[in-house]
């Protein structure tokens, strides 16, 4: 018998077959926009370049015929036909589209939009300037030129679908501050982007972006919603994000999944669903202390979460919000949570420590654990006056170990919160910084906020915190 043997190709060459089959595509899409451009007419010429009038201004066109320009043309901002003068505020669709000899085009001050396909499959054109002016660009406008660099001027507002569409040489994207809408698809196939510099400040959706190359992301001083969609990249490491933002929308930072590093400055007072979905690099997420609602699966399968600290201004948390952070084994969760979505803990089988800081137990949708045995080896810690409360309520009776020890006294330096400082919090601040755990203990601060085994309070867990721990002991600090 004659046997075949399937190899799995590598990424590259699974790229480029992906963008074989697109050319071919695209190839069947511009004999289909070209058959409307064949019978276009025009208003005038001037200077080797075509108009249309259109309600007293110029729109830069085409003859009708397909590259039909070439080299380096240059637009002026008026121009003057049969006596009158029109301001040239138009780039129209398909004005350049297949000009696969056009190097460059100067466009004036007075534009403000550009149409759909206008600058599509030009090969040639490698940069391009948009003025200031511009404020709309159409659909496929740009889509597979070769320009390696774009800069959205802070007046445009809309970007339309498929607008740089598989732009391959397309290196570094900033995006300007009044833009509020990127349609769907508008940087898909743009592989080689690297770089984003994002000042859109209310900019809702970013029409699901594919910028899986981007190792580099600045993100402006100004802006105050991370949109939906905003950035799906396996090589990101890290994002800082300004005191702005009070929102970060659904699938913000899907699928980063080498970002380990991410401070929610607390300015934000929402987390949408899916926020931080499959961002396996995260080992520690620090939620500022406006955060409101986490939403539903936002940090699902961040599997290198250990520790996390809900502070106490969260009164919502979405179902699965945690599913799969497997190496997860202590969690805070503030005094003001109220809700809980279902499952939260879904696949949290190593989450041995559980602290909720709530006087009275936060209603849960459905379970917290997806697994009835995973209770069984898990603590709750609650306040005290709470316990019978907790040892009642539905789903969080289920615990094997509930202990009423949350008092309003507490040290850091006592981290495992045994009442004692020894060296035993010690072992266990050790274990934080060398192992990446914390021993099956954790702390518990009254006030949610914090990071467990951070003694010395200055947002960090590293040997000075073991240190202040010793000088503790040495003191004679010892019980609380």
């Amino acid at each position: 018998m004659q046997t075949t043997d399937y190899v799995l190709k590598p990424p590259n060459d699974l790229m480029q077959e992906i963008m074989k089959r697109t050319m071919t595509y695209w190839a069947l899409v511009v004999i289909m926009l070209l058959l409307p451009m064949v019978a276009r007419g025009y208003s005038f010429v001037q200077d080797g370049i075509y108009y249309d009038v259109v309600d007293g201004e110029a729109i830069v066109t085409n003859n009708g015929q397909s590259n039909c320009y070439s080299g380096d043309v240059v637009i002026p901002e008026m121009v003057t036909s049969g006596g009158t003068t029109y301001a040239v505020t138009g780039i129209g669709k398909n004005a350049f589209m297949l000009c696969s000899n056009l190097t460059h085009v100067t466009i004036p001050g007075t534009v403000t939009s550009i149409g759909n396909n206008a600058f599509c499959k030009c090969d040639a054109l490698t940069s391009i300037d948009l003025p200031r002016s511009l404020r709309f660009i159409g659909a496929y406008a740009f889509s597979m030129s070769n320009i390696t660099s774009v800069t959205i001027p802070d007046a445009v507002t809309t970007i339309d679908h498929y607008a740089f569409y598989a732009c391959t040489a397309l290196e570094t994207l900033k995006i300007g501050k009044s833009v509020t809408s990127i349609g769907d698809n508008a940087f898909n196939a743009c592989f080689q982007i690297t770089t984003l510099i994002w000042n859109a400040k209310h900019c809702s959706s970013t029409g699901s972006m594919i910028t899986a190359g981007i190792d580099s992301v600045a993100v402006g001083d100004k802006v105050e919603l991370i949109p939906a969609g905003f950035l799906k990249s396996s090589k990101v490491t890290s994002v800082t994000l300004p005191n702005s933002v009070t929102i970060i929308g659904s699938e913000a930072f899907f699928d980063c999944t080498l970002l380990s590093g991410i401070s929610i400055p607390g300015s934000v007072t929402y987390i949408r669903d899916y926020a931080f979905y499959n961002c396996r690099g995260l080992t520690s997420i620090s939620l500022g202390h406006s955060v409101e609602t986490i939403g539903e699966s936002a940090f699902e399968n961040c599997s290198g979460l250990v520790s996390v600290i809900i502070p106490n201004s969260v009164t919502t948390i979405g179902g699965y919000a945690f599913e799969g952070c497997s190496r997860l084994i202590s969690v805070t969760i503030g005094k003001g949570v109220t809700n809980i979505g279902s499952l939260i803990f879904y696949s949290c089988s190593q989450l041995t420590n559980v602290a909720c800081l709530a006087v009275t137990p936060p209603s849960i949708d459905y379970g917290l654990f997806d697994d009835m045995g995973y209770y069984d080896h898990a603590t709750l810690h609650v306040p005290q006056e709470s316990l019978g409360a907790y040892q009642s309520a539905l789903y969080w009776k289920d615990f094997y170990q509930i202990i009423g020890d949350i008092t309003e006294n507490y040290s850091p330096a006592d981290v495992n919160h045994d009442g004692e400082i020894n060296i035993g919090d010690a072992n266990n601040v050790i274990d934080i910084v060398i192992l990446g755990g914390n021993g099956g203990h954790t702390r518990i601060p009254v006030d949610g906020e914090g990071v467990i085994g951070d003694v010395n309070g200055d947002g960090e867990v590293n040997i000075a915190d073991i240190n202040a721990i010793i000088n503790e002991i040495i003191s004679g600090v010892g019980v609380h």
